[in-house]
């Protein structure tokens, strides 16, 4: 989990750099064909049984890639053109807890106690990091 922290922080840092003078959306694509390229290389050795591809999953990827990819990383680079990434740190820290609303707004998953608890500790720990004394 740390090693993913840390490798989030750094792409966070590295893009709020190379934002001024790369095109968005072609920082995008490149990402997102990487990333394509990699997982579904990995997905092929890891996990060599076969896929069957439905309408509901061809959406649901297609969902996850324009709308959750695609609009969230245009506005995540957008947003790091103009503010500095310490700034923008406590907002990015919120996306578990909207995660967690969306999903129960969405598609009706249950707010389970263990979920709540989980949430209203990532506010706290906002709240506790934001102020400067953590």
């Amino acid at each position: 989990m740390f090693l993913s922290a840390l490798l989030l922080a750094d792409r966070t840092v590295y893009l709020a750099r190379v934002v001024h003078t790369l095109d968005p959306v072609k920082l995008l694509l490149a990402q997102a064909t990487l990333g394509a390229v990699v997982f579904f290389a990995y997905s092929a050795v890891m996990e060599p049984g076969a896929v069957t591809w439905t309408r509901r999953l061809a959406l649901s990827i297609g969902f996850q890639g324009v709308v959750v990819a695609g609009f969230n990383f245009v506005i995540n680079l957008w947003l790091l053109r103009r503010y500095r990434p310490s700034a923008l740190a406590p907002l990015f820290l919120t996306q578990p807890i909207f995660g967690v609303v969306a999903a129960a707004l969405l598609v009706g998953d249950r707010l389970t106690p263990e979920l709540l608890v989980a949430s209203a500790a990532v506010a706290l720990g906002i709240g506790i990091s934001s102020s400067g004394k953590g």
